[in-house]
């Protein structure tokens, strides 16, 4: 059986090990997610996506409206084109969140502040639509996935909601650096420890000889 120094040094090790292939691991996974999400198209997917309800409720379903966010500019892909305004940036910015989610191990459903952001500009085009329909003396308001108006709206959006989320994919790989090197810093504290264990019975040796 190892001694306490051994123990530590050992166990440190294996986080950092870990924490390396949590990171390998999440981005492999993320990617694949992604591009099986994209390419899974059907045609009656044009047809569906209803906006949820719950833009005023704290304890909102977040992954509801990610799927309408992601049925959202699916559909304009297949509208408009791979190159129309603002498409390569949302697909983008669904990109980027798959990779915060999957580092971050985020698998239960908990809302990030990327999907945060995503919700606040689906709930804003609601709020704005909504108005406009009730001043035209209408009542109930249905926003769909291939609203066309929903679609100039992600379009106008696209630059800075992009911008802020590689804003937040930075501030995040910021934090992991930091969580490594002071996981760095504590292997080396460890392995300063063993170093003055083996110098020490190194001495008795000498000593008692």
């Amino acid at each position: 059986m190892g001694s306490w120094g051994d123990r530590l040094v050992t166990h440190a090790s294996n986080v950092a090990l870990r924490y390396m292939a949590v990171m390998v691991c999440g981005l492999s996974l993320a990617h694949a997610r992604a591009e099986a999400k994209m390419l899974n198209f059907d045609e009656g997917r044009l047809e569906q996506g209803l906006m949820p309800d719950g833009c005023n409720n704290p304890f909102r379903e977040t992954a509801k409206f990610i799927d309408f966010y992601e049925t959202s500019i699916v559909t304009m892909a297949a509208e408009r084109g791979a190159r129309a305004k603002g498409v390569e940036s949302l697909f983008a910015i669904d990109s980027l969140r798959d990779r915060i989610n999957e580092i971050s191990n985020r698998s239960g459903g908990e809302e990030s502040a990327v999907d945060r952001l995503i919700v606040t500009q689906l709930c804003h085009y609601e709020k704005i639509a909504t108005q406009k329909n009730v001043g035209a003396g209408a009542k109930a308001l249905q926003i769909f996935a291939k609203t066309p108006e929903l679609h100039d709206h992600l379009a106008a959006i696209a630059p800075k909601l992009l911008g802020d989320t590689v804003a937040l994919y930075k501030a995040q790989q910021r934090a992991m650096r930091d969580t490594k090197n002071q996981e760095n810093f504590v292997i080396s504290r460890q392995n300063e420890i063993r170093r003055a264990k083996d110098l020490g019975e190194a001495k008795v040796r000498q000593l008692i000889e």
